[in-house]
């Protein structure tokens, strides 16, 4: 999955870049909208559409959403992101390239390591922040083995996503999964699009999460790295204020 140029993301999306001289765009602030949210990103980040790559006579890389980047720092509003497998809310290989990339889970279907999984409830009532984190000091080698091997000393942030929280009457099925439900948020069933002149449909679910840009946990900030949290607190504005349509 790579992001597309800034005006391929245009025509695929309509993400809106303001232009106007009173507009959020001129002081520092952007508008990504696609047909299901339409919500404002701080200065500092810059944004793309994040794709997959479908197979077949005539392959093409199908919009799933906004990739987000800032530096290393990426936020994912995967709005159009399908869990294949059969389980209730997901597995955690199928979201692993958004939150800890630097996992191999080839042979773990499930959570990729023994890490310490933080939840920070400042998404507002219906989503939560869910933090891994993996203290590589106090690690077995078989847990240093499972969780990309880092060599360096300490607790280390390992990726974050959110989850619909599980309190209130109406608890959804797919509470504290890794995949959103649309309609929970947006309170309409979910429409189906055109996309290179064919209709997909049953497209119902949606990923929201931060990540780092590397293939080596080595890279990774620490736990209570100032720049990271900066980056948690943005990544939680921007989901709270996501507008669904």
């Amino acid at each position: 999955m790579r992001p597309c140029s800034p005006l391929l993301s245009t025509l695929l999306l309509g993400a809106a870049l303001a232009s106007s001289p009173n507009s959020p765009a001129q002081a520092g602030r952007h508008i990504f909208e696609d047909d299901r949210i339409r919500v404002e990103i701080p200065a500092g980040w810059s944004i793309h559409t994040a794709t997959e790559h479908v197979r077949g006579d005539k392959p093409f890389e199908l919009p799933i959403g906004a990739l987000l980047t800032k530096g290393k720092y990426r936020i994912y509003l995967l709005t159009h992101k399908q869990q294949a497998s059969g389980i209730e809310g997901g597995r955690f290989s199928e979201v692993v390239n958004y939150v800890s990339p630097w996992i191999d889970m080839s042979e773990s279907p499930w959570l990729p390591c023994p890490s310490e999984l933080h939840a920070e409830e400042s998404s507002g009532k219906t989503l939560a922040r869910e933090d891994f984190y993996f203290d590589t000091k106090h690690a077995s080698a078989k847990d240093l083995s499972d969780c990309g091997n880092p060599t360096i000393q300490g607790t280390l942030w390992y990726g974050s996503y959110f989850v619909e929280t599980c309190r209130g009457k109406d608890i959804p099925r797919t509470c504290g999964g890794f995949f959103l439900i649309d309609q929970d948020l947006s309170g309409k069933p979910p429409r189906p699009r055109t996309v290179h002149g064919s209709t997909i449909e049953s497209e119902w679910q949606m990923v929201y999460s931060v990540t780092y840009d590397t293939t080596t946990p080595n890279a990774l900030p620490k736990k209570n790295d100032s720049q990271l949290q900066t980056v948690l607190k943005e990544a939680d504005q921007i989901v709270a204020s996501i507008v669904y349509k």
